[in-house]
């Protein structure tokens, strides 16, 4: 996710690799999925860059359905596609940038590429002046500023003028400088091409020395084009071997092929089989040869693609027609248990899995996959087996010791997961992942200074890595240094953590969390407010937490420190309507009166039928003296909860203050009615009975307060 350049894994490609003219014939959209796994197959790949981007060219912001912009490039694909003896042209690309704001932050993805049309469409043709409006070079321009002094406003709109020149003039240079760039490669490429063809006639005439000197020569203009160094590799042997005979070194190229065949490399026993065609022209074993590992490659492809598209039933369908062909190559059972497994079907995929190992007992991506089956199930043993034979086949392959030591801490052996995460970094001290796992071990068998020790290693090794952030947090966390581990964990997570060490996390904060709550029912608030500081620094994002944590300050009589929580509660989730509420209660009741009305109608407007809420804005009001509002408020509790006794009498209190005696009257009377022992409604009954000058009315009314 950190490093994903696509929108989605649906994203449309116009394919520029099916054809050596696609851009040129109708377009041909693939999935981006599927172009990376058809890349994957039959493109020939070297360690240094393949494909190099040139002439970079933006558009405007664009504002539809979303945001985006489209950049025009220009593609030179340094390898070649395997079917295709000639290198690729170049090609003229748009890739839709999408923009998405998320948060405070611009979130940016590819949404299509696509071939560059000469028409829009619109219909209407580009002219060079239309593209070169909608399409902008991208170059580093040199920025001017023109800086206001005190001379006259002549003198100042000719220096303005004259930096705008300068500025225009940079420009123009970068681009001038692009287009010449673009002519050079263009006269480099021609001379390559002229040094390949007299290359190959040369070797068809067997001039080895001389050829050697004509690749040798092409490969100065390309230096990464693969076909000259193939076939300077190929007269390296011939030259070497001393024999002027091509067909000893064909030979033994052939039964590389072969070998390489045989563990399941087909690209490179392809390549080595080329070779040796290339050498014997005629020789019709290699071209059978050649042809079988076609035959498999294009069905892998084709099965694959339907795979990796979701099309499992089709895919089946597929596997079972090639296995019908051909019984005796594990890769079709390996490729069909990875499809039953992608369904679910656990026992067929572990049937083929089996049948492709009996087939081949060494197929290590087929013990693997076995391994992680057997994981998933719960079937720790068998999984534990399979990696113990793939590091009998591998010993120097640090991932699977890693793997079985992941498989020992999964069953808590610690003493056995230990010297495997240990055995992985003596193989390789850069294995991050190993190390992260080790400080876990310690960490586990109660050692956190070492499980401390480690971890740093691994942040020292990777920064980044949140793994690290998160052992060294939990093990801070064993020496009760919270204030440490939460910046430990908070990183960790800002930089992401997986699904088991979320899942930890989890655990934790609960068990925090609920000895918090234990607390509390005991009356220690105190004690509960540790507790819960330490689940905040767990799970430094929970709104739940800090508002717990506000109880417990209240209660303790520190408003201020509770009202600081209860913000942090509603900054992390705004929705949030009882930590607004309890804000605004807080508020009133340490006389800060005016700003709990804001508190209150935020519990509102996520909660629009909380009683309480609409209670406090009809206390705040009345605290600030605006008894109409007061009133508004008690009414708008009545319409929540009609009959509310508490709302009546407050509301009668406040038409009472303002002289309202019949309102006043009613509103207790109603309260009375909800409830006959409120003695404050018979009170104030009696205050406005005496307000009104009926005594006898006042006595009584006064008198049944008493009673109550």
């Amino acid at each position: 996710e950190e490093g994903r350049l696509f929108f989605d894994n649906k994203v449309n490609v116009e394919d520029d690799l099916y054809s050596l003219n696609a851009d040129s014939l109708a377009a041909k959209d693939v999935s981006i999925v599927k172009y990376i796994n058809d890349w994957d197959l039959f493109y020939i790949k070297t360690y240094s860059e393949g494909v190099v981007f040139s002439d970079l060219r933006l558009s405007e912001i664009t504002r539809k359905e979303y945001t985006y912009l489209k950049v025009y490039f220009v593609a030179q694909f340094r390898n070649r596609h395997k079917d295709f003896a000639r290198p690729y042209p170049d090609r003229r690309r748009i890739a839709l940038i999408r923009v998405d704001r998320k948060d405070d932050k611009w979130e940016l993805a590819i949404n299509g590429i696509s071939f560059f049309r000469s028409v829009k469409p619109s219909g209407v043709a580009y002219t060079p002046e239309a593209f070169e409006e909608e399409f902008k070079p991208f170059v580093k321009e040199n920025k001017v500023r023109l800086v206001r002094t005190s001379g006259d406003s002549d003198s100042l709109l000719a220096s303005q003028v004259s930096l705008q020149r300068r500025s225009d003039s940079l420009y123009a240079e970068a681009v001038k400088a692009q287009i010449q760039l673009g002519e050079d490669q263009k006269k480099k490429e021609e001379a390559y091409t002229r040094a390949i063809a007299r290359a190959d006639s040369l070797f068809s005439a067997r001039a080895f020395s001389v050829s050697l000197e004509a690749y040798t020569e092409a490969r100065s203009f390309k230096p990464f084009e693969l076909y000259p160094r193939t076939r300077i590799n190929e007269l390296a042997r011939i030259l070497e071997s001393g024999s002027a005979d091509p067909a000893e070194v064909a030979l033994r190229q052939e039964s590389e092929g072969d070998r390489l065949f045989k563990i399941r490399d087909y690209e490179g026993a392809r390549q080595n089989y080329l070779s040796a065609l290339n050498l014997t022209p005629d020789n019709s074993r290699i071209k059978e040869k050649i042809a079988r590992v076609d035959v498999v490659l294009r069905n892998k492809s084709e099965i694959r693609a339907r795979y990796m598209a979701g099309n499992y039933r089709a895919a089946l369908k597929e596997y079972g027609r090639v296995i019908a062909a051909d019984k005796a190559n594990p890769d079709y059972y390996f490729e069909r248990g990875r499809c039953y497994q992608a369904m679910g079907e656990t026992k067929k995929a572990l049937q083929d899995f089996d049948k492709a190992l009996e087939l081949d007992r060494n197929f290590q991506e087929a013990l693997v996959a076995r391994s992680q089956l057997y994981q998933k199930s719960g079937q720790t043993g068998p999984a534990l087996s399979d990696y113990t034979t793939l590091i009998a086949i591998d010993p120097s392959n640090h991932e699977y010791l890693y793997r079985r030591g992941i498989l020992h801490l999964a069953g808590n052996d610690l003493e056995s997961a230990l010297p495997d995460f240990e055995a992985a970094l003596k193989l390789n001290p850069k294995d991050i992942q190993s190390l992260v796992m080790l400080a876990e071990t310690f960490r586990r068998k109660g050692k956190p200074d070492m499980a401390l020790e480690t971890a740093d290693q691994a942040i020292g090794l990777n920064p980044g890595y949140p793994g690290g952030h998160f052992q060294k947090g939990m093990a801070l966390m064993e020496k009760n240094q919270d204030e440490k581990a939460a910046q430990a964990l908070g990183k960790a997570v800002r930089l992401g953590v997986n699904e088991e060490q979320d899942k930890a996390l989890g655990q934790l904060y609960d068990r925090f969390f609920k000895g918090a709550k234990e607390q509390e029912a005991r009356t220690d608030y105190t004690a509960a407010l540790g507790m819960v500081r330490r689940a905040i620094v767990v799970r430094t994002r929970s709104a739940e937490a800090y508002y717990f944590m506000a109880l417990q300050q209240e209660k303790l009589g520190k408003p201020a420190e509770a009202v600081q929580a209860l913000n942090q509660a509603v900054f992390l989730k705004e929705n949030m309507a009882e930590a607004y509420l309890k804000k605004g209660q807080i508020l009133l009741a340490n006389q800060e009166v005016a700003q709990a009305p804001d508190a209150f109608r935020r519990a509102l407007r996520y909660d629009r039928r909380n009683l309480n809420a609409a209670m406090g804005l009809g206390d705040a009001f009345t605290a600030l003296g605006r008894l109409d509002s007061a009133m508004v408020w008690y009414g708008e509790a009545l319409a929540i909860r009609p009959g509310s006794a508490d709302a009546l009498i407050k509301r009668g209190k406040a038409h009472f203050i303002k002289e309202n005696y019949v309102r006043a009257l009613m509103d207790f009377e109603d309260a009375l009615r909800a409830d006959k022992r409120m003695a404050e409604a018979h009170f104030y009954r009696g205050r406005i009975n005496k307000a009104l000058r009926q005594y006898e009315k006042a006595i009584d009314n006064f008198g049944e307060a008493l009673d109550l």
